[in-house]
């Protein structure tokens, strides 16, 4: 895509009136695209089946496992790749919130690797509590 020089403005992007560059669908990365869908998807259905009780506890408990891993890593990359695609006030900001949501899914995964997958006693302390704390000062960075 085409960048203006000065502006750094693609060519064709849309502003809204507080002047923010909007991005379309068909701009996005196939990657990115991807990785909003499995979130949505999975923050969707992990809903449906929370809220209506389907399948029985065990079914509960595997879909909120995987979407309390999945939707916080994929939100975090997300978060980073918007950030990162766009310059000027903010930038800095929204890529450290979306390091340190990525973190807190890291300790998501880390903790679930533990507790679901080895069904073991998960290490206190131990890395998925190194990601959840060190992702409370990168949010905190950023806000």
């Amino acid at each position: 895509m085409m960048e203006a020089s000065g502006g750094r403005q693609r060519a064709g992007m849309v502003r809204d009136a507080a002047g923010h560059a909007r991005v379309s669908w068909g701009e996005l990365s196939r990657l990115a695209r991807a990785v909003w869908l499995v979130v949505v998807c999975t923050a969707t259905l992990g809903a449906v089946i929370l809220l209506s009780q389907i399948g029985g506890p065990d079914a509960m408990f595997d879909v909120s496992t995987l979407a309390y891993a999945i939707v916080p890593v994929g939100s975090g990359f997300l978060i980073i790749f918007a950030a990162l695609s766009r310059r000027g006030p903010g930038t800095v900001a929204w890529t450290l919130i979306g390091v340190g949501v990525a973190f807190w899914g890291f300790g998501e995964v880390i903790w679930i690797f533990y507790s679901a997958l080895l069904d073991v006693e998960v290490p206190y302390p131990g890395w998925a509590d190194v990601f959840y704390t060190a992702a409370y000062p990168i949010i905190f960075g950023g806000v």
